[in-house]
């Protein structure tokens, strides 16, 4: 049994309306990861969050041109151009970074975010998947095991989870990656150390 899990969160191109469009518009960008936030958290001890990541990607369309971030999205997630080009990798390499991070351990997302991660993004880049399927799930399994229903699990989301658990405050910024990792991370670690959820509870098959 693995000694801890990742929780991860990522940011992908949009804008202020192509998600109610799932991207099918003619005008609406590739959904691009251009943020993956991911928290190590153990399972042993005190259930502690050992370390995080924050990668940032430098946008490319499938033909290699840069995109430039939609001011909506600007706005909704406090990335920014300038800082990509700053901070910003290849995708190729931010891509191995996570998986570096990853290791073997189970990876949950708030979602499914790694259809868009290793599914879109690597596909549109011409990249090979450098993490499988297998060894993604949705935390919100995770929530079902500790008791949870389904209808409710489905109201929540990443960025405001710790208000459905009354954890403490902690500011950040809600749609950026590694701010909603963290706080998914929290509300599995309030439910490890209430025993709701032992570690028995993480591996996916």
């Amino acid at each position: 049994m693995t000694d801890h899990v990742i929780l991860f969160d990522a940011e992908w191109l949009a804008t202020a309306d192509c998600m109610s469009r799932m991207w099918f518009g003619a005008d609406d960008p590739d959904p691009i990861v251009v943020q993956i936030g991911a928290v190590r958290l153990a399972l042993t001890g005190d259930y502690d969050i050992d370390d995080t990541i924050d990668i940032l990607l430098q946008p490319r369309d499938r033909h290699g041109n840069h995109v430039t971030l939609d001011h909506w999205f600007e706005e909704f997630t406090g990335l920014s151009d300038a800082r990509l080009a700053t901070d910003g990798v290849p995708p190729a390499e931010g891509l191995q970074h996570f998986a570096d991070f990853a290791g073997d351990a189970p990876i949950y997302a708030w979602g499914k975010d790694e259809l868009m991660v290793m599914g879109n993004s690597a596909y549109l880049a011409g990249l090979p998947a450098p993490i499988p399927a297998t060894q993604f799930g949705h935390a919100g399994h995770l929530l079902i095991k500790a008791g949870y229903p389904v209808d409710t699990i489905n109201t929540i989301r990443s960025h405001n989870i710790g208000n459905f658990f009354d954890l403490p405050k902690r500011g950040g910024q809600a749609h950026d990656g590694l701010d909603d990792a963290i706080e998914v991370a929290r509300a599995i670690q309030h439910l490890l150390r209430c025993g709701k959820l032992t570690p028995s509870d993480f591996p996916l098959a």
